[in-house]
């Protein structure tokens, strides 16, 4: 077991302009610029260290991303209600319940 001391925590919430409630963007980028970014912020703020990382709705589709790229760094991956394909056509969903 780690020793809980020896954790850092960055509570850093990412805010995708356009997802949820939030305005839409003023120029749109697609999800390799928006992985490009991620991965630029956790070098600035986090460097070669280790971290998890929790990915919400689009935010569990760039976090597969980030296990992509760095897998060496992402020690443990939390995933809620991914986006696990981004092409809404090819997902299977189950029919919504009224």
């Amino acid at each position: 077991m780690k020793n809980l001391s020896s954790i850092r925590t960055i509570d850093e919430s990412i805010l995708i302009s356009g997802m949820g409630n939030s305005p839409a963007p003023d120029k749109m980028i697609d999800a390799d610029e928006l992985l490009s970014i991620l991965l630029k912020l956790i070098e600035k703020i986090i460097g070669t260290e280790p971290f998890s990382v929790l990915g919400y709705s689009y935010g569990g589709y760039l976090a597969l991303g980030l296990v992509k790229f760095i897998p060496e760094q992402v020690e443990n991956l939390i995933l809620l209600a991914p986006v696990v394909k981004a092409n809404a056509k090819q997902r299977n969903l189950p029919e919504k319940i009224k």
